[in-house]
């Protein structure tokens, strides 16, 4: 977006939008009211202008300005602010990312919408490859993963998410301050049975530690929030692996340690087509769409199958193709 004058910016806020509460509902989001034009440019301006203020490129008087404007903005703007977060994350060298994802975080937790949830778990982030912000991007999409699990919990008499894990101090205010002291066989057992906070705080601390198949134990379970928390940190570890290491994984008994190594190895252009091509006759279909999913990542763009839903002899014929395309690159 080109940077808007003051002038023009003064002029979009000078508009007095009609009440919100009565307006028909976004679609992605029923929370919230459908914005005029006017209003999503008038929220774009602000955002735009914020960055601009947060790299430096502003005088004094107009940064000013512009980060009182930003500092106003409700959860209505929700949406701006995904989009601004968006690309200021796309710039290597941008700190306003840091403080849009911060607002952003402020609004999902107070809010009790889970689509707007789910549209912000797969919408921020999108298109960012620095890896300067690949941090915030994750903890953006844990709140919202967190949250989600929060309200569901809310909505359910007496909480029967599941039982509590056996951990000292288990579900006392200063749970926090076991986590340290706690043996692997209690990271195993919450890794199985905590929910939430809880079990956020304690893959952190078993991703600090290296534990790598306590991450693989809760990427494993049933439930969803509980199991997109594993594999959010479950990725995120695979991002300090080496090549070397991440082929290994690719042996590894448990199908969830395949899946994220077969991912990261498509996000980060190891060309072990060879191995990828043996994962697509993998005895779970998670890992052949995996599998699948990166050798498309590196052949950019190429695709012979197998479809999930592919017979036998379909997938013997993908991975044919997949072979002979492999021989004649050699």
């Amino acid at each position: 977006m080109s940077t808007i004058t003051t002038v023009t910016l003064a002029l979009l806020l000078a508009q007095t939008p009609a009440p919100k509460d009565s307006r028909p509902r976004h679609p992605l989001a029923p929370s919230m009211p459908l914005l005029t034009d006017a209003e999503n440019a008038q929220y774009d301006a602000i955002i735009e202008r914020f960055i601009q203020y947060d790299i430096g490129k502003l005088s004094k008087a107009e940064g000013a300005k512009a980060k009182e404007d930003f500092q106003r903005l409700r959860a209505d703007a929700i949406f701006n602010l995904i989009d601004g977060f968006n690309r200021a994350a796309k710039m290597e060298d941008s700190c306003p990312a840091v403080v849009i994802g911060k607002k952003i975080t402020l609004i999902l937790k107070s809010t009790d919408d889970v689509d707007l949830l789910s549209f912000a778990k797969d919408n921020s982030g999108a298109g960012v490859k620095t890896r300067r912000h690949i941090g915030t991007v994750k903890d953006l999409q844990l709140t919202c993963i967190i949250q989600k699990g929060n309200l569901q919990r809310q909505r359910l008499a007496a909480g029967n998410l599941g039982k509590t894990a056996n951990l000292p101090g288990a579900g006392n205010a200063g749970w926090p301050a076991v986590i340290p002291n706690m043996t692997q066989a209690d990271f195993i057992a919450g890794a199985k049975s905590e929910q939430g906070p809880k079990l956020k705080a304690i893959l952190a601390e078993a991703d600090k530690r290296k534990l790598f198949d306590v991450l693989v134990i809760a990427a494993a379970r049933p439930e969803t929030e509980a199991k997109e928390i594993g594999q959010t940190f479950l990725e995120k570890n695979l991002e300090a692996k080496t090549s070397k290491e991440l082929k290994e994984l690719l042996k590894h008994a448990k199908p969830e340690a395949r899946v994220a190594a077969a991912k990261a190895i498509g996000k980060r252009g190891f060309h072990f087509e060879k191995e990828l091509i043996d994962l697509l006759s993998d005895e779970a279909s998670s890992v052949q769409q995996a599998a699948r999913q990166s050798l498309i990542q590196l052949t950019r763009g190429e695709d012979f199958g197998p479809s999930l839903d592919a017979t036998p002899s379909q997938q013997s014929e993908s991975i044919r193709r997949w072979q002979a395309w492999l021989a004649k690159r050699k």
